[in-house]
């Protein structure tokens, strides 16, 4: 359960990002893609070990 508290966290900080980074786009177009990037990243991660998990599960 803790697991998956952490996983919805992840994604509410990576939504949270890309947010910050429309908004922020039109002045600070670097900083827009390395929020971009990052949000990115923290939103690829969950996903990833959330399909090695079911790999594992449908294997075993």
């Amino acid at each position: 359960m803790e697991f998956i508290t952490q996983i919805l966290i992840a994604f509410i900080i990576a939504i949270g990002l890309a947010i910050l980074a429309y908004f922020i786009q039109g002045s600070y177009k670097v900083l827009s893609r390395i929020l971009l990037v990052l949000a990115g990243i923290i939103f690829a991660i969950p996903v990833l070990v959330l399909i090695y998990f079911l790999y594992i599960i449908i294997t075993a």
